[in-house]
This record gives structure tokens, sequence and C-alpha cells, in this order.
């Protein structure tokens, strides 16, 4: 017998094609009134629609958001089944709704380092640098030698140089840098960046 899954997930067949795929995002899309105004009747379509046409990442990850807010006991399984789905599909931005309700349960989410790096690395590429920045210091909590996002977060950095509002927020990265990866080979590089941070906003190039 199959194990239990969360709620909301059957055996059907994936969404794998584009009609279906744009189906999904429509839905979504037409839900997000509703959870503002009705959670409970909100969960109560993705779960119908889940049943309807077999499990999607991303269905996943707003019914475990919407039961994340209805403190439902379920919401964090149904952000792991998300959460595997997506690596398994390898569509791993699918689950980026996830991060801040479930951000005081990241380690909880049993998702390895490669996804987390690809979801960071999705969030930069965004222009979501702040969660970007949060999961590469995540990472390097459990990792402190992970070149991935020690990379991640330097690249993070240098977009805060290029832009003169944001300049001194380099020296954020750099302190997390030093605080959680102190032995990285980029001191060189850090040291540069420290400087450029520190020159008027005219002089930075």
């Amino acid at each position: 017998m199959p194990d239990r899954q969360p709620d909301g997930v059957n055996h059907k067949p994936l969404l794998d094609n584009e009609q279906a795929v744009a189906s999904v995002v429509d839905t979504l899309k037409a839900n997000e009134p509703v959870c503002e105004e009705d959670p409970v009747r909100a969960l109560a379509e993705m779960q119908e629609f889940l049943e309807a046409r077999g499990p999607h990442p991303q269905l996943l990850s707003r019914i475990a958001v919407l039961q994340q807010r209805l403190g439902r006991p379920e919401a964090l399984e149904t952000a792991r089944e998300a959460g595997r789905l997506a690596i398994s599909l390898g569509n791993t931005a699918a689950v980026a709704e996830l991060l801040a309700p479930f951000g005081e349960q990241w380690d909880a989410l049993g998702w390895d380092q490669e996804h987390w790096l690809k979801l960071a690395s999705s969030q930069r590429s965004l222009g979501y640098l702040e969660m970007a920045q949060r999961i590469y210091r995540h990472v390097l909590a459990d990792d402190p030698g992970s070149l991935g996002a020690i990379k991640g977060l330097l690249q993070i950095a240098d977009s805060y140089l290029r832009q003169k509002e944001t300049r001194e927020r380099a020296n954020e990265v750099y302190d997390i840098l030093d605080e959680l990866a102190p032995d990285h080979p980029f001191q060189d590089y850090v040291e540069m960046g420290r400087e450029k941070a520190a020159r008027p906003a005219e002089a930075v190039r």
C-alpha cells in the first residue's frame, strides 16, 4: 500500500504539457484574491483542482502556504512534497512561494544543498536579492565551504556595488562571508569590494 500523501495529493499523472501548465498558472492567478479574502475557500479550490488535474509543484506550494496560514498540521509535509516534486521535474523555482511562509522551518523542509542553491540563483536572477542572500546564508550555516553559496553572495555584493543607493549594502554580504566562511578563497576580492563600497558614489565604477 502506498504511503499516505499530503492533503490534495494523489497518484494521477503529472501536469507535463504546456497547455496543462498554463492552466495551473491561470488557476493560481485567479486564486490569489481568494487567498486574501477567504483562505479556507481558496484551499478547497486548490485541493479540488489538484484532485482533478494531478500533482504539480506550484499547486502543492500554494496548498502548503494556505495550510500554513490556517495552522493545519499537514502544511510542512505538503511543502516537503512540493519540493521533492519540483526537484524531480528540474523546476526548482516552482516552490519559491514557500520561502517566506516557511522561513522558520527551512531545516525541516529536507531539501538538499543543490536545491537551495538553485532556489537562491533563481531568486537572484529575478532581482530578489534579500531572499537570495538569506538562502545563501542558510547554506553556509550548514556548510561553510560551499563555493556555490560563497560565489552567489559575491555576485549579490557586486549587484549592490553597481547602484549608488545600495553600494554600502555590499558590506553586509562581506560580513556574512567573514562570519560564516572566514576561510573562503576570495579574500582579495572581498577587500577590493569593501574599498569600492567605501568610495563616494561618483567614484564607483
